[in-house]
């Protein structure tokens, strides 16, 4: 009785472990605010700002209130103070929503989630990045871009 509950625990064991090597869950993101943009300058800007960074566009949602475009991953560099990674990637989702107590109505307010993820081998399982000197100067500098490109400077009532 005691091998037959060890081989099924062993078994029980080893599915749940393959089976989480498995997965392509997200990663979690860090979400970062751009500033207050006009849709006309966002609409066609933001999917060239996009390709200029080297990401694709996977899809795109509008709705009366809401932009937002997703990317598809992308091979990010591996920095000298990630310890043990060998393989990093990126998505990002730009998101802009109309915003609450402008006095113009076409002012969006511009959010960037990065997602970010690495493994240390090429068949382990993605990890959730962590947050070194080297990779926020690079996430910083990716940001940095967006609000150069769409922030108007402008400042909202709250």
């Amino acid at each position: 009785m005691k091998i037959r509950t060890g081989l099924v625990c062993a078994a029980g064991a080893l599915l749940c472990a393959c089976q989480g090597a498995a997965t392509t869950r997200p990663s979690p993101s860090t979400s970062y605010q751009v500033g207050v943009s006009r849709e006309d300058q966002f609409r066609q800007g933001v999917p060239q700002q996009l390709g200029r960074l080297g990401f694709q566009v996977e899809r795109f949602d509008e709705s009366s209130t809401n932009f937002r475009w997703i990317t598809m991953p992308r091979t990010r560099p591996v920095f000298t103070d990630e310890t043990g990674v060998r393989e990093g990637e990126m998505k990002l989702v730009v998101t802009a929503r109309k915003a609450q107590g402008a006095i113009r109505g076409d002012l969006f307010k511009m959010t960037v989630d990065m997602e970010s993820r690495t493994r240390v081998h090429p068949d382990s399982a993605w990890t959730p990045v962590r947050h070194t000197p080297e990779y926020d100067r690079f996430a910083a500098r990716i940001i940095q871009d967006f609000r150069t490109a769409f922030d108007t400077g402008e400042h909202l009532r709250n």
